[in-house]
C-alpha cells in the first residue's frame, strides 16, 4: 500500500514556550515550598499534621520557617518542628519558605506539593537547599570599577522539548566599587552583562560579556556551585567610546528591528535601535571602535523579515550602512502515514503537526534565542526561521504519533541539526510518521518502599524525542508532558518502538539526559528497554533518592 501523503506548510513564525510543572508529593519526605491554595477537599477525619524541616546538606533542622497547609501557617520551633492539629482536609497544597534556602534544586519547580490525606497523615520531612552565591566584581580593562552594570545568572534548562537558557536569578547591579551578588539555587551557570552606557558625560559603553565563554551550548566549563557555597568572579568588559552608527532600512514593512550585535571575537548581544525618521526607515545605534555584522529582524502579519550588514567603526560616527530586509522563506512541512506501520484504523489522515509537538530549538549560543513552533496560515504548516542552525525536536509523549524519520535533502534531522541559510527555503522537511506504538509498565520502589517518583525514558536509538516524561497529581491525573509513578508505585507508558534508557527519582529532575555523563552517578538505578510495535512490556524500577542527588 502506497504511503498517503499531506502537504503542509508554515507562513509564520512563533515561540514555544515551556510548561512550568508541579513537582509530586512524596509521602513522609520532599522539597517544600510553593503557594499554599485552598485546600480541594473536606469532610476527612481530622489528624494531627506533624513534620521538621531539615537542612538538606546537613540533615540539621531549620528553626523559623514559615509553614503554610490548606489556608493555615506556622512557623517551625527551634528542632524544626510544626503541627497542624485537628487537620480535615483530604489534600491541601503545602508551602516552606525561608530566607536564604531554596526549595528545590530544580529552578522550574515552584515547589508546589499537594498532599493527599496519605501524606497529611505520615510525619513529614521537609528538606531546604541553601542558596549559593556568585559575588564578583565588574572592572574595566584597566581596572576601573564599572557602577551600575546590569547582570544576572542564566541557567541551561532541559526538558522534553530540549534545552534552552533562561535568567535564574533578578537582575542585579553592581555598586560603586563594581560589585554584585547574586544569590542563586545549586546549578551551573554562566553570568551574563548587559549593554549599557557608562559615565554617559563621557560618552562610554560597556559591551556585554558571557562568562563563562564556551564552544558550545552544552554544560561543559560552567561556573558550577554548590548548595551553601559561594563562587568569585572578576569580570571585564571592553569599554570604549561611544559613536552613532546610521542605518537606513529598506522594508515593505514599518517598525523598529530587532538588532543583534556580533563582535569580531565570536560574541553577539541585543542593542536597540532608536528610530530617526517619521516612515520608519533611518535608525541609530551607538557603538564603540570595532568591526560589527549586524542582523536585524521585522515581524508583521505577513511574517518574518531578515536583514544583515556589516560595519566598521574607526574614531569617529559611521553614515551610510543599509538593511535589506527580505522575507524569511518558508522551510515547508511534508507528512507522510507509513500505513505498513500503522494503526490501520487510524492511518487514513496525517496528523496535525501540533499533535507532534514540532519545534525548532535554536543551537545558537544567543541566549536570547528562543524556540520556533510551526504556526497556521490559509490551512497549511511549514516553518519560518531566520538564517541559522536549528535541532528539529518532537514533543508528542501525549500523542499516539511518532516520527520514523525525517530528512532536510540529506540530512537525516534524526541525527543531525538542520541549517537554514539566508535566503534558503523551499527545500522541504519530510516526515515519515506512524502511530504503532507499544507499552511499557512496572512498578517504582523509594527506599525498598512503594511510592510516587518521576520517570525519565532517553532513547538510545535516533529519536527527534530527547526525553519522555509524564508527570501525574496528587489524583493520579496524567497530563502532556510527563509521567511520574501513582502513590502505589505504579507506572505506564505508550512508547514508539525503540531502545531506552530508564531511571526514576524520588524528585523532579530536569537534566541534559544526552550526556552519559549526567546519568554515571545513578548508573545503579539505570535500567535499558527496547520496545517493539505492539509489545506489552513490563520493567520495575528503584527510585533516586533525594539524598542520592548531591545538592
Amino acid at each position: 500500500m502506497l504511503p498517503i501523503t499531506m502537504k503542509f506548510w508554515l507562513r509564520c513564525c512563533g515561540l514555544m514556550l515551556a510548561l512550568s510543572p508541579f513537582g509530586p508529593p512524596l509521602r513522609g519526605q520532599m522539597d517544600g515550598i510553593g503557594y499554599a491554595q485552598s485546600s480541594t477537599g473536606t469532610n476527612a477525619a481530622p489528624v494531627n499534621v506533624t513534620g521538621t524541616v531539615v537542612n538538606a546538606n546537613t540533615g540539621s533542622p531549620i528553626a523559623r520557617v514559615l509553614v503554610q497547609l490548606g489556608g493555615r501557617a506556622i512557623l517551625t520551633d527551634h528542632e524544626g518542628k510544626f503541627e497542624f492539629d485537628q487537620f480535615s482536609e483530604t489534600n491541601a497544597m503545602l508551602r516552606v519558605t525561608k530566607p536564604g534556602y531554596y526549595f528545590s534544586l530544580e529552578p522550574r519547580n515552584d515547589g508546589s506539593h499537594m498532599l493527599s490525606s496519605a501524606d497529611l497523615s505520615a510525619p513529614l520531612t521537609l528538606r531546604l537547599y541553601p542558596e549559593a552565591l556568585l559575588t564578583g566584581t565588574v572592572t574595566a580593562p584597566d581596572g576601573t570599577p564599572l557602577s551600575g552594570v546590569s547582570i544576572n545568572a542564566m541557567r541551561i534548562v532541559f526538558d522534553a522539548g530540549g534545552h534552552r537558557w533562561e535568567p535564574i536569578s533578578q537582575m542585579s547591579r553592581t555598586n560603586g566599587r563594581g560589585e554584585f551578588r547574586i544569590p542563586v539555587p545549586a546549578g551551573e551557570y554562566k553570568l551574563r552583562t548587559f549593554y549599557a552606557m557608562n559615565q554617559p558625560e563621557q560618552g562610554d559603553i560597556v559591551i556585554p560579556l558571557i562568562f563563562p565563554q564556551t564552544a558550545s551550548s552544552t554544560t561543559s566549563n560552567l561556573i558550577k556551585l554548590g548548595s551553601g557555597e559561594e563562587q568569585h568572579v572578576d569580570l571585564h568588559p571592553f569599554v570604549g567610546t561611544a559613536h552613532a552608527v546610521w542605518l537606513s532600512a529598506e522594508s515593505s514593512t514599518q517598525g523598529i528591528p530587532s538588532i543583534q550585535v556580533h563582535t569580531a571575537n565570536g560574541g553577539a548581544f541585543q542593542v536597540g535601535a532608536q528610530s530617526e525618521s517619521v516612515g520608519g526607515d533611518l535608525f541609530k545605534l551607538e557603538l564603540p571602535d570595532g568591526s560589527y555584522t549586524l542582523s536585524a529582524t521585522k515581524y508583521s502579519p505577513d511574517g518574518v523579515q531578515f536583514a544583515e550588514t556589516n560595519v566598521t567603526v574607526a574614531g569617529h560616527d559611521v553614515s551610510g550602512a543599509v538593511l535589506r530586509f527580505q522575507p524569511v522563506p518558508t522551510v515547508p512541512l511534508e507528512i507522510q502515514v507509513n500505513s505498513a506501520t500503522s494503526d490501520n484504523a487510524s492511518a487514513t489522515v496525517p496528523p496535525n503537526p501540533y499533535l507532534l509537538g514540532l519545534i525548532l530549538q535554536s543551537e545558537s549560543e544567543d541566549m536570547t534565542a528562543g524556540m520556533i513552533g510551526p504556526t497556521q496560515k490559509d490551512g497549511s504548516f511549514g516553518f519560518r526561521a531566520s538564517p541559522g542552525t536549528y535541532r528539529l525536536v518532537a514533543r508528542n509523549t501525549g500523542s499516539p504519533w511518532y516520527v520514523e524519520s525525517a530528512t532536510y535533502g540529506d540530512r537525516d534531522l534524526l541525527r543531525q541539526d538542520i541549517e537554514i541559510a539566508p535566503g534558503g527555503g523551499g527545500q522541504p522537511i519530510e516526515l515519515m510518521v506512524s502511530n504503532q506504538t507499544g507499552t511499557l509498565s512496572g512498578r517504582v520502589s523509594v527506599n525498598g518502599a512503594a511510592g510516587r517518583s518521576w520517570i525519565y525514558l532517553i532513547p538510545t536509538t535516533p529519536s527527534l524525542i530527547p526525553v519522555v516524561r509524564l508527570m501525574s497529581y496528587a489524583d493520579n491525573r496524567v497530563s502532556i508532558g510527563g509521567m511520574s509513578s501513582d502513590l502505589s508505585g505504579s507506572y505506564t507508558a505508550r512508547l514508539a518502538p525503540g531502545s531506552y534508557q530508564v531511571v526514576a527519582f524520588s524528585q523532579m529532575h530536569e537534566a541534559d539526559f544526552s550526556n552519559p555523563d549526567t546519568l554515571a552517578p545513578y548508573a545503579s538505578h539505570v535500567r535499558t528497554v527496547t520496545i517493539h510495535a505492539g509489545d506489552k512490556a513490563t520493567l520495575d524500577l528503584d527510585a533516586v533518592t533525594d539524598e542520592e542527588i548531591k545538592p
